[in-house]
């Protein structure tokens, strides 16, 4: 009934307009809208026609934040998002700005905002709209996170985190940062210490159930093609990763501009363990087969960025420089054994992977007046991967596939120009236009004195286009158009193996990113006290879309081929959503908010097995959440309960089909309090429902357009409830 009220009433509530915004109830600490007088750090006002939202420290003292992070998630009707995978540091555009600029840096935005303690933050800011002031071009609503640039509190604050899984499972980690005056500006030293889940380092997919969770349990059933059970099992699996990650952050005023300096690394280890037991033709029958995995593996990354910006040539320039690298290594046995435990077979895989980015880029900003400024800027940037890998059998043979030792270069540049205008009170315009040109070479190492070679130059134009319409207040409408160039993944260069469903994908040196044409809408309704309501929706026109498609060898034909990364030719798809943060006060629930998130849409492409439209390969475009929350602050304490769902993706291969997707709802439960000795406890229950993860498989022993099913197969994984614990202070 609560969902049900909540829901009715934020959607009553767009029909009201600015009256309904208006009636604001006194008692909690309010965000100011709008806020056109408040000055960002730069002692700049927000270009008149973006609207402001500045909500202070006071808004957010309810809900026991222990840095800039959990501030921010606590926005209403505002997500975090990490930008893009689009081509070029200008390009991939994140929505959080600290002190209204983009961060120098490769590093997360969730990472960076963690380490930013809650008393250094003076104030967030929503800006919707477009903005002569603030470094978010090409967006229409970011979060500008203003932090102390004066004297800042020199404490130590730390959090810690324990999670226990069924069976005694136990995982955790520990961060802590501190920012200090030091060299004449602010230094900020963190260090994150982590003993959790999941693998690093890259190379192979063992392919099958359990899943790839710290700890899982699943079950692997095969069918006849008359949907007759020819064998089923049940297994285990356990997977563990430690790493230490420690970075910094300076920034400095000079007495001709500011200095800013990151960098960070992580030192990571990892193994796993996987067991299968297999019945013929079922549970009730005998036990037919064993299969067993160990992994293990390192990886080591860092990144080291910064930018200086200055007054130059009647505008201001920043000058950026990035550069990031990761290495890995990774060793799988798969092993194959009767029911009594003799080796059958066995496969082993090693590989070594590098890769790394480095980016030099320019921009100088141009304020014409209040209304009107424009920004050009150039870009550099040098991309590698380096890939080795063997697949080795019991036997002795060396089984690797071709293009499994390659080396992948990228060379790219980019010129852009943009510009931002208020043609009207209500009326902000943002036009821009990017060129890109880049070349890239492979080599793919046959023996060591012996490569194949290929060389790739591109050229793409990137124009856009926004508007912002601000109809009052409370109501705001946002268009843009958009060309953007996809980010390709080197390893679709690299040949990869999944040992447990005995796939082979190859490289594919002639792979082109996708393009795409977007258009996208937004309508935003302010309501009440903090409420707002979003109604999006979006168009791209694809070219060149990027999926799996029939490698056929030279002499070939379609029964011959394998699958491997490709562009399959034109498609499209299309999304609608709906996001709102609904305050509960009004209906009685005092201290209450709901946050309703729901995603749908659907895509069209052509299928080159069978020539029949299907939709992308993996596109999960179904999802909804629901997040209720309520702060009792007489008693000191806060709970809250989420909810959610999504649907499945297919991937769509020259020989199967395999339909992933997440079986029952998401639920978990909170509880969280300030009132022991100053510290932030938390307790989390998660997957009470206990959720599965599956993936059916169709297998046919042809081209899926002239085969014939040979074997159904349906896998299970399953993490189960747990328990989470997070204790979080200052010192």
């Amino acid at each position: 009934m609560i969902i049900r009220l909540s829901a009715l009433a934020g959607t009553a509530a767009l029909f009201l307009g600015p009256a309904a915004y208006a009636q604001a109830p006194a008692g909690a600490p309010q965000p100011t809208r709008p806020a056109a007088s408040v000055e960002t750090a730069a002692g700049e006002a927000p270009a008149p026609g973006s609207n402001v939202e500045v909500f202070d420290p006071a808004y957010f003292t309810r809900f026991n934040p222990a840095n800039a992070e959990e501030m921010v998630r606590q926005l209403p009707g505002f997500s975090l998002s990490e930008g893009q995978s689009v081509r070029g540091f200008g390009g991939a555009t994140p929505n959080v700005l600290i002190n209204g600029e983009r961060p120098s840096t490769k590093t997360s935005l969730r990472t960076l905002l963690s380490r930013i303690p809650v008393a250094n933050v003076l104030r967030i800011e929503i800006v919707t709209g477009a903005s002569a002031t603030l470094d978010m071009r090409g967006l229409t609503k970011v979060a500008n996170v203003i932090v102390k640039g004066g004297v800042v509190d020199t404490s130590v604050s730390w959090q810690a985190n324990a999670r226990a899984y069924r069976q005694g499972r136990i995982t955790g980690s520990v961060e802590a940062s501190t920012t200090r005056q030091a060299f004449g500006g602010q230094l900020t030293l963190s260090v994150d210490v982590d003993h959790g889940g999941g693998f690093g380092g890259g190379g192979s997919s063992s392919g099958g159930p359990p899943g790839g969770g710290v700890r899982s349990t699943g079950d692997r059933t095969y069918f006849s093609p008359s949907m007759v059970k020819t064998e089923e099992g049940d297994g285990i699996s356990f997977n563990v990763r430690n790493s230490i990650s420690p970075s910094f952050d300076f920034r400095r005023k000079l007495d001709w501009g500011t200095l800013r300096l990151n960098g960070s690394l992580d030192d990571a280890d990892y193994e796993g363990w996987r067991f299968l037991q297999v019945y013929t033709p079922n549970f009730s029958g005998a036990l037919s087969r064993l299969e067993g995995q160990t992994s293990g593996g390192e990886s080591f990354n860092y990144d080291l960025g910064g930018d200086v910006e200055f007054p130059f040539l009647g505008g201001l320039t920043k000058l950026i420089v990035l550069h990031e690298r990761s290495e890995g290594s990774g060793d799988s046995l798969f092993g194959f054994y009767t029911g009594t435990g003799a080796l059958t077979r066995s496969t082993r895989v090693l590989n070594e992977t590098a890769r790394g980015e480095t980016i030099l880029r320019g921009q100088t900003n141009w304020k014409l007046n209040d209304a009107h400024t424009i920004e050009a800027g150039i870009e550099g940037a040098y991309n590698f991967l380096d890939s080795t890998a063997q697949v080795l059998l019991n036997t002795g043979a060396d089984v690797t596939p071709p293009g499994s030792d390659t080396i992948v270069e990228e060379l790219r540049g980019e010129a852009q120009i943009s510009d931002i205008w208020q043609v009207a009170p209500d009326l902000t315009l943002e036009a821009g236009l990017k060129v890109e040109f880049s070349r890239i070479q492979q080599e793919a190492r046959l023996s060591p004195t012996s490569s194949l070679f290929a060389e790739r130059e591109f050229t793409y134009p990137k124009p856009s286009f926004t508007a912002t319409w601000q109809a009052n207040e409370s109501q705001q409408l946002r268009l843009s158009l958009a060309r953007t160039v996809a980010q390709l993944d080197f390893r679709d260069f690299v040949s990869a193996v999944e040992v447990v469903n005995d796939t082979v994908t190859g490289g594919n040196a002639d792979l082109e990113p996708e393009k795409v044409w977007g258009l996208s809408a937004e309508f935003e309704q302010k309501f009440w006290t903090n409420g707002v309501v979003t109604l999006t929706a979006s168009y791209d026109k694809v070219e060149d879309v990027q999926d799996q498609v029939p490698v056929i060898p030279l002499g070939g034909s379609l029964t011959t081929a394998y699958d491997g990364p490709g562009n399959l030719g034109d498609g499209e798809k299309w999304s609608v959503g709906m996001k709102a943060a609904v305050p509960l006060t009004r209906i009685g629930i005092k201290g209450g908010r709901l946050d309703i998130d729901i995603r749908s849409g659907n895509s069209e492409v052509v299928d080159p097995v069978t020539g029949v439209i299907r939709e992308f390969s993996d596109e999960f475009n179904r999802r909804w959440t629901l997040a209720f929350r309520q702060d009792v602050q007489d008693l000191g304490f806060s709970y809250g309960v989420n909810m959610g769902g999504s649907g499945g993706g297919t991937s769509y291969k020259l020989k199967e089909l395999s339909k992933r997707q997440r079986e029952g709802e998401e639920l978990s439960v909170f509880v969280e309090t300030r009132r022991f000795y100053g510290l932030n406890l938390r307790a989390t229950y998660s997957d009470i429902l206990s959720p599965s993860f599956v993936n059916n498989r169709v297998l046919y022993n042809g081209p899926r357009s002239t085969g014939t099913v040979t074997q159904y197969q349906r896998q299970f994984s399953q993490t189960g409830p747990n328990l989470q614990v997070r204790l979080s202070g200052v010192f």
